[in-house]
């Protein structure tokens, strides 16, 4: 009989064969997701600090294309030098559209500064805060530049807007070496009334050897609960100005302030001496940034005596400029006859000019 030849078995230890020499073992790895057909997948890139925008074609929006054949230096040194006060109204919407618009940035080097945040920090200069914000959530990255991100964490802090404004303080002061992220920080802690955190950042200041001597002397004084009105402080920074505000002190009585979110500031400021408020509110509203409903609660709380509201159009003879406006507003909200109305309204007319009649004082 023939026994049948047998493999050789396998030396021991040698790990044993389970595929047939020839074939290639199946594989063990998961197949690659693929899209349904007509579909195709990207890899999402990275955010970028030049593009993007709430506003396109089809939301009211620019052509993608609107900044081609502008080089990128040129339009930076127009966005720098955009005036702080923009009295157009035509003009604001049309920068708010331009600054919103999602668009290809203009062609060459920015340098270390992207083209969102050089917009961001335009539209918040000029006091366009809701528009500022607009972008700044369309566009995270436009908040990685210190400028940017200044301009709008200042506007926030002296519209008011502290309780969300503040968080986001510590992380700009760890973020960007700029002191005046620092003196905005101390400027919500007073108004929290964390002193010993205000005076902490006080010191700190201090030993890194900042100049703003005014800015120290007055949170030292917030910080101690000082509440008498400030005096020796005409023209302060926005930085100053938050800081006065959040003690709750009366500004000097002779501020003059020209930045759009100082005006809108000094505006609100129920502290504030009320021929400065009266002077700021009729600012703010020729450059578009105090609403109608704002204004005429301004003029409403200039105090009148009563016998001029009771004869307003010869009282007015003796008033001049906005304390004129605010007897003639009054007096209308108070009439009941319309002649007498009418009478008022071309007297209210007569005293204002070009620039309050085509905005909220005309709508008042």
């Amino acid at each position: 009989l023939q026994v049948p030849a047998q493999q050789a078995p396998a030396p021991a230890g040698a790990p044993t064969r389970l595929v047939p020499f020839g074939q290639t073992p199946p594989s063990t790895q998961a197949p690659a997701p693929t899209a349904p057909a007509g579909i195709q997948v990207e890899a999402l890139g990275a955010l970028s600090a030049d593009t993007g925008g709430p506003l396109t074609p089809a939301n009211g929006g620019l052509p993608a294309e609107a900044w081609a054949g502008t080089a990128r230096p040129l339009a930076d040194g127009l966005i720098a030098t955009l005036p702080e006060q923009v009295r157009s109204a035509a003009l604001r919407r049309a920068l708010v559209r331009l600054f919103l618009s999602d668009l290809v940035p203009p062609a060459g080097s920015g340098g270390d500064r992207g083209f969102a945040g050089r917009r961001l920090e335009a539209l918040a200069r000029i006091g366009l805060l809701d528009a500022a914000r607009d972008l700044a959530v369309a566009v995270p990255p436009s908040l990685d530049d210190g400028p940017a991100a200044l301009a709008l964490f200042q506007g926030r802090v002296l519209a008011g807007d502290t309780d969300t404004a503040c968080l986001d303080g510590p992380d700009y002061v760890k973020r960007f070496a700029d002191p005046a992220f620092q003196k905005l920080m101390i400027a919500c802690q007073v108004r929290n009334g964390e002193t010993a955190a205000a005076t902490l950042g006080v010191d700190m200041l201090r030993e890194q050897g900042n100049l703003d001597e005014p800015f120290l002397l007055l949170a030292e004084s917030a910080a101690a609960g000082r509440t008498a009105a400030v005096k020796g402080v005409a023209q302060p920074t926005p930085t100053q100005l938050a800081l006065i505000l959040a003690s709750k002190r009366s500004p000097d009585a002779e501020t003059r302030v020209t930045a759009p979110a100082s005006l809108v500031a000094l505006a609100r400021a129920v502290e504030a001496p009320m021929p400065l408020r009266l002077a700021a509110a009729e600012q703010a509203a020729v450059l578009g940034l105090l609403a109608p409903a704002d204004l005429g609660a301004v003029y409403q709380s200039v105090s009148i005596p009563a016998a001029d509201l009771k004869d307003p159009l010869t009282a007015v003879q003796k008033r001049s400029g906005a304390q004129a406006r605010a007897l003639l507003v009054q007096a209308l909200r108070n009439a009941d006859s319309i002649g007498v109305k009418a009478e008022l309204l071309r007297a209210a007319v007569d005293a204002g000019d070009a620039a309050l009649l085509s905005g909220s004082y005309g709508a008042v």
